[in-house]
């Protein structure tokens, strides 16, 4: 593995185990295969994540999915409720303010909600472009 390669993976790892909040030097210290030098020119890397915005409700979650929070009112519901259309406001760092389709991951999450119902919900937004209710609740 290249020298640059190693840094790249530093940068990934680093980034994945809390980014620029963790102490790198640390780190470096229970992995000795990598060098230090690596280490060092990971470091400009992290700093520019860092100053990068977070998104707000933006949680990072396995594989490159994204969980985020919003709310809105219930427009309509696809047959036997395997979607739950919401005209939602902004959520920040995933979509403008629109309607917008939602998969419940089962069917229970929409028992209670009907149409024009106000709701805040969270959902994740898979790689595979399937954006998973997690919680619905009414306001």
């Amino acid at each position: 593995m290249t020298l640059a390669a190693r840094c790249r993976s530093v940068a990934v790892v680093c980034a994945l185990v809390g980014g620029p909040r963790r102490s790198l030097h640390g780190w470096a210290n229970m992995a000795p295969a990598i060098s230090r030098r690596c280490v060092a020119t990971a470091l400009p890397v992290l700093a520019l994540l860092a100053s990068l915005p977070s998104g707000g409700e933006r949680t990072a979650r396995a594989c490159g999915d994204e969980a985020y929070e919003a709310q809105g009112v219930v427009v309509s519901f696809a047959p036997n409720r395997s979607a739950v259309r919401i005209a939602h406001d902004v959520i920040g760092g995933f979509s403008r303010a629109k309607t917008t389709a939602f998969e419940p991951r089962s069917p229970d999450q929409l028992q209670g909600i009907d149409v024009n119902a106000r709701v805040r919900f969270r959902f994740t937004a898979t790689d595979e472009g399937h954006l998973l209710l997690d919680l619905i609740v009414k306001k």
